[in-house]
């Protein structure tokens, strides 16, 4: 037998081929298609289900092992059991192709239940009503890029059902046809995939509302919202705020455009943090049209002593007038609003906890902020929390 290799597609093909003396018989050769790999982790026990076959795999049963497998290109369906046996828990995983390119991560598009309904493990499971989306879980462990599990795509999430109290969950996808396999945003150059239009089909280079282009189609407003519009606005080259709507408004351009983008999800406003489909199962109804500035939002943060006057470089974080909850904070967070506080850049310091008596006066008014360097325009954040008054964040600008 000789081995050879030939491309196929984008992919280059491992080859067996058998020689018959004075004879070369192409034809004969066996060729072996790459898989996909699958990379994937529960807290505590996990079993697996490949199309509705129970797969057994290296790590499933300890929660800090990341268990690796080959799958075939032609999956179907995934299922996971996962069995959580006191304290944290969650489901986190991604699959990539033979280029390493992202074809599925776990979040929200995946579905849980607190029930084995029988066939559940199938691709052709009709999902009851006791199935839901997937619900983001803040695991303390499996959030960090360290340990076996930075194996995982970055854009992975933690998942589990929404209620804290199921002790065993069973989650499930039914994975898109090869043709429309999710793939991961490209390191940008997307200002050249990107582009606003008005209603002649001109680029908008001002801030005004025009229709979202992207690789010459429309971008359809399934799964789009405001960290997906930031994201994209951010891409064109703008600083500020972003607004969008979906709608015919240039009904007689948007019908003479296919549509080309579809179920665009971000984590943050960073093109980089999305993935999306290039299929999709829209009308023009649903273009994003999007507008974007910019000038910065109008951010108030300010530092309160212990009787909760300004005046001071080290105090309670302030924002808005609530105190701002330490989930995700960082060091880069307390740099880029030292920086907007208006003192130089430098060793900026922060604590949190339940420290002063005052605390219990405010809301507490921001959550998750997370900052890719010390700079404003590099952080996301959530005005709504989950937190208590001892994850306030005490901040010291130099």
């Amino acid at each position: 037998a000789v081995v050879t290799s030939r491309e196929y597609g984008r992919y280059k093909l491992s080859a067996v081929c058998r020689v018959i003396p004075s004879h070369w018989d192409e034809n004969s050769c066996t060729i072996s298609i790459p898989e996909w790999t699958m990379k994937v982790i529960c807290d505590d026990q996990m079993n697996l289900w490949i199309d509705g076959k129970s797969t057994t795999v290296a790590g499933q049963g300890v929660w800090n092992k990341l268990s690796t497998l080959n799958i075939p290109k032609s999956t179907r369906s995934i299922g996971v059991k996962c069995k959580n046996n006191g304290g944290p828990y969650g489901i986190m995983g991604s699959i990539q192709d033979a280029d390493g390119n992202v074809v599925l991560v776990t979040d929200s598009s995946w579905s849980c239940s607190n029930t084995a309904d029988e066939g559940w493990e199938y691709p052709d499971f009709v999902e009851g009503e006791n199935w839901d989306a997937a619900s983001y879980y803040r695991h303390t462990e499996y959030i960090c890029d360290e340990g076996p599990w930075s194996e995982i795509s970055a854009n992975r999430q933690i998942i589990w059902t929404a209620a804290a109290a199921d002790t065993t969950v069973y989650c499930r996808r039914v994975l898109p046809s090869v043709r429309d396999q999710v793939t991961e945003a490209p390191p940008s150059e997307s200002n050249k995939i990107f582009k606003l239009v008005d209603g002649d089909g001109d680029t908008i280079t001002t801030e005004e509302r025009g229709l979202l282009i992207y690789n010459g189609g429309t971008v359809c407003d399934d799964g789009f919202g405001d960290l997906e519009a930031g994201a994209v606005c951010r891409e064109l080259g703008h600083s500020g705020t972003a607004s969008w709507e979906s709608g015919s408004f240039y009904q007689n351009l948007q019908e003479t455009i296919e549509i080309k983008l579809d179920n665009v999800d971000c984590l943050k406003k960073t093109w980089s943090s999305c993935t999306y489909l290039e299929s999709h199962n829209c009308r023009h109804s649903e273009d994003v049209f999007l507008t974007c500035s910019d000038n910065d939002e109008t951010i108030s943060f300010a530092i309160v002593d212990e009787n909760g006057d300004t005046g001071s470089n080290s105090g309670l974080l302030l924002y808005n007038g609530g105190t701002v909850c330490d989930d995700l904070f960082n060091e880069n967070s307390a740099e880029a609003i030292c920086t907007i506080l208006g003192f130089e850049p430098g060793e900026s310091e922060w604590t949190s906890g339940s420290l002063w008596g005052i605390q219990s006066d405010y809301n507490i008014a921001l959550d998750n902020v997370e900052c890719e360097d010390g700079s404003w325009a590099s952080c996301t954040y959530s005005e709504s929390h989950n937190c208590g008054h001892s994850e306030d964040v005490f901040l010291s600008c130099s």
